[in-house]
């Protein structure tokens, strides 16, 4: 008798045991999840108008955050409303009057409301241009174009405010920075909409032409409507150490702090440059960065190759370019550069557009239009 007593207490406690096992894992199911940080949705323009190897750095630094949504659009998506589902608008360098007349008023104020709203815009030398106070341009921030360095490139100092280390959450002081035929601006007499600070000044007593930088704004942070903007003229993404800039402009206008992680290559790679000048469009972006997202690929960005560039890269890229593009850029004394280039083992991939500028070697492949230019070039670097 008291044999069965055990057995039926220990089933009992075993029964009671396993009730409350059950229950607490599904106690613990029903428990609410931690929610997953929102990501920052950024819109990336990269219309004509946008062009040049800033193009690709900055995208690299913003899209490689695994903080970041990214998309690229052109002025079409502006107008069309792409804008509608985002929270930053980042404008980089470039040529200013043609990327506003490919996002047109129409598209300028679908941005102003955008900002207006309480979004964020960030614009780097083209993109500073464009949010200025200025017939056909997007009127952003109480400043007007002055003057600028057209065709003048040059590493210049600027001086980063107190104010700009609290915003941009990076030290203060001096760094130098590339600059590249950047706007120079000053205060409207009539401010307008919005308001704004000087973050940074040029501190180089450089003319151009008989106009000192000295002292001139480098970095603008303003507000329009419930929005924040800012904007330098210089390009912060080219230099390593002013990368921190780049990030920190981000920063300040979305309280987000960006921590780009760039894709491990493997030991033994594909060594590619990819020329960008004169593209036009944002295919070429999404397909720089489909390369550079390969383990197996090194990718160059190349817009001459007189700083010898082809000596140090396997295969050479050479997109969808305008007749303009590929006669302005491949003719002349690069001719003699690409035909030691192939002779020495290197391959060309180039758009049908640019075979008659190439050398007549079988290192010239051409790429049509539905190839994917990741596959080509690991077929052709075999």
């Amino acid at each position: 008798m008291a044999k069965e007593f055990k057995l039926r207490f220990y089933a009992f406690f075993f029964i009671a045991a396993s009730c409350l096992f059950l229950f607490s894992c599904g106690h613990l199911n029903l428990a609410p999840q931690a929610e997953e940080a929102k990501k920052l949705k950024v819109a990336y323009f990269a219309d004509a108008g946008s062009q040049g190897g800033g193009v690709v750095l900055l995208a690299r630094l913003i899209s490689y955050s695994p903080q970041v949504d990214f998309t690229v659009v052109d002025g079409k998506d502006i107008r069309a409303g792409v804008l509608d589902g985002m929270d930053l608008l980042v404008v980089p360098g470039g040529d200013s009057g043609m990327q506003y007349r490919h996002v047109q008023e129409e598209g300028a104020e679908k941005i102003r409301k955008f900002v207006e709203g309480g979004k964020s815009y960030f614009g780097v030398c083209a993109g500073f241009h464009c949010a200025l106070n200025r017939k056909e341009r997007f009127k952003l921030l109480p400043y007007t174009w002055y003057f600028g360095g057209a065709g003048m490139k040059a590493n210049l100092a600027v001086e980063l405010s107190d104010k700009a280390a609290e915003r941009l959450q990076i030290p203060k002081g001096r760094y130098v920075v590339k600059y590249s035929s950047g706007p120079v601006s000053k205060r409207c007499e009539q401010p307008g909409e919005g308001w704004a600070e000087e973050l940074a000044v040029y501190k180089n007593d450089m003319k151009w032409p008989k106009i000192s930088f000295d002292g001139a704004p480098a970095m603008l942070y303003g507000e329009y409507g419930k929005g924040k903007v800012i904007a330098t003229s210089f390009h912060p993404e080219y230099l390593l150490s002013t990368n921190k800039i780049a990030l920190g402009c981000v920063y300040a206008v979305t309280g987000v702090k960006l921590t780009p992680v760039f894709p491990a290559k493997n030991k033994k790679v594909i060594r590619v440059a990819y020329l960008v000048n004169w593209l036009r469009g944002k295919f070429w972006l999404k397909q720089c960065l489909a390369l550079d997202k390969q383990p197996d690929i090194d990718l160059s960005i190349a817009t001459t190759f007189d700083d010898g560039i082809l000596e140090h890269v396997d295969v050479l890229v050479c997109p969808n370019l305008n007749e303009k593009g590929y006669e302005q850029k491949l003719a002349g004394p690069t001719q003699e550069q690409l035909r030691t280039f192939v002779e020495r083992g290197g391959k060309i991939l180039v758009s049908k557009q640019g075979l008659p500028y190439m050398p007549k070697h079988n290192n010239v492949v051409e790429l049509k239009k539905d190839e994917c230019p990741v596959t080509v070039v690991r077929r052709i670097a075999k």
